[in-house]
């Protein structure tokens, strides 16, 4: 029972932390003129963060971040294994650049009327 919650306090230390660098990221990005390059980075960044991935090791099937689960499968294992991280991180881009694609046409389609 003490891998639980250990467990828990990781995850709750590690969103700590994601939330503290996502919001220096906003807070630097703040000022860029770009604002498609601004948005671009504040997805990414929010991407590598936030998205997480189904890792099984020694029979326990964990949720850990995917950029480390990537890394670390990669690290250990081989390409194939590290698709578990690569996976969740490229459906979670895919979905944010359509949604970015769809408000950027929007905002120019009520631009030009």
């Amino acid at each position: 029972m003490a891998y639980y919650e250990t467990y828990q306090w990781a995850w709750l230390v590690y969103l700590i932390a994601a939330l503290g660098m996502y919001f220096v990221v906003v807070k630097f990005t703040k000022y860029w003129t770009g604002e498609y390059v601004r948005n671009y980075l504040r997805l990414f960044s929010a991407v590598i963060l936030f998205t997480p991935a189904i890792h099984t090791a020694d029979e326990n099937t964990i949720l850990a971040p995917a950029f480390i689960v990537a890394f670390g499968e990669f690290l250990t294992a081989d390409m194939k294994a590290a698709m578990a991280g690569v996976l969740p991180l490229l459906l979670a881009l895919f979905l944010g650049l359509v949604i970015l694609a769809i408000r950027a046409f929007l905002k120019r389609k009520a631009v030009k009327s």
